[in-house]
Formats: structure tokens, C-alpha cells, sequence
């Protein structure tokens, strides 16, 4: 119900927020959330290195999803299955780095 709501309030805005608003739901509940834009903008921009190329590159701008995993959490999934191995490897080693360094912050 709350979703209709929204999508309410968007058509009040105008066009465009409307349409913005039934290709991306969660677009319009994202204000002050700089995380959210941080994951969306690192999955674009992974798709972006990968369509030139640019594998390695691409996995480790992949890896920014490890702010908020829980929006993203199917795309390394997807690039494995769908034969980018080395953007899945490249996100693979970072994430790896990146948990690591966490865990030695942590002293566990």
C-alpha cells in the first residue's frame, strides 16, 4: 500500500518522476541515503568497464557493493554465470581484501 502511495506522490510531480518511479521503485525513498546511489552508480559503472573490456577494472568497482550487499547481492552471481569470470574474480580478490582489512580494524 505504501508503494502506491509513493508512486502517488511522484505522479503529483510531475512526468517524469512518475516514469523514473515505475523503471526504479525504490528511487524515491532514497533521499539521504548516499549508499544506495554509491551501490547503483558502482553497478553501472561495472557494467560500463565491462562492455569495454576493461574486466579487472570493472570487478573491483563491483566491489564498492560491499557498503550495502543486500542491494546488489545477485550481480556477482549473475556475472559468473553469464561467463564474466575475470570482473567475478576481480570483485572476488577486493571483497576478499576488503574483509580482511575490516577484520584486522576489528582485532578479530
Amino acid at each position: 500500500m505504501r508503494g502506491i502511495w509513493r508512486r502517488r506522490e511522484a505522479a503529483s510531480r510531475g512526468p517524469r518522476t512518475w516514469r523514473c518511479s515505475l523503471a526504479f521503485p525504490g528511487r524515491l525513498r532514497s533521499h539521504g541515503r548516499p549508499a544506495l546511489a554509491l551501490v547503483v552508480a558502482a553497478v553501472a559503472a561495472c557494467w560500463w568497464f565491462a562492455e569495454r573490456d576493461r574486466s579487472v577494472v570493472a570487478g573491483l568497482v563491483l566491489s564498492a557493493i560491499a557498503l550495502k550487499p543486500q542491494l546488489a547481492l545477485f550481480v556477482p552471481l549473475c556475472l559468473l554465470v553469464s561467463g564474466h569470470a575475470r570482473v567475478f574474480g576481480a570483485w572476488a580478490v577486493a571483497s576478499l581484501v576488503i574483509a580482511l582489512v575490516a577484520l584486522a580494524i576489528a582485532g578479530h
